[in-house]
């Protein structure tokens, strides 16, 4: 259906499949964040290295803790009710802390000095 404001979805489409779109915006996000890992990772160590089994289990941290940050700052909310700028506000802020959480694991684990710091903040600007 075209309209002067351009493509518009069939009335009561966007609620019907609102549940759906939802759990998909949540599983991309995560596939996102594991795929920023495996990216940093080779840029790191090169296409030739096999991946490694405890970079592995950060990215799975990273996805756990991607699904419970992002809901607790209200990531999935409705970008128009507060604004674009807020919503990109909680997007940072949510990213900043599971970075941080990551690295607080790594220090609790004693596990910090296994993993790459570069491969850390490449993940973390990818």
């Amino acid at each position: 259906m075209g309209t002067e404001r351009g493509f518009m979805l069939p009335r009561g489409l966007a609620k019907e499949y609102f549940q759906l779109l939802a759990v998909l915006l949540r599983c991309l996000d995560v596939v996102a964040v594991v795929a920023a890992g495996i990216a940093a990772y080779y840029y790191k160590f090169g296409s030739e290295s096999s991946f490694s089994i405890r970079y592995l289990f950060a990215l799975v941290a990273a996805a756990l803790l991607t699904t419970i940050v992002f809901r607790f700052f209200h990531v999935y909310e409705s970008a128009r009710a507060k604004g674009f700028w807020d919503h990109i506000r909680r997007l940072v802020q949510a990213v900043s802390v599971v970075l941080i959480l990551l690295a607080g694991l790594a220090f609790i684990t004693k596990s910090g000095e296994k993993f790459s710091r570069e491969w850390f903040g490449w993940w973390a600007l990818f």
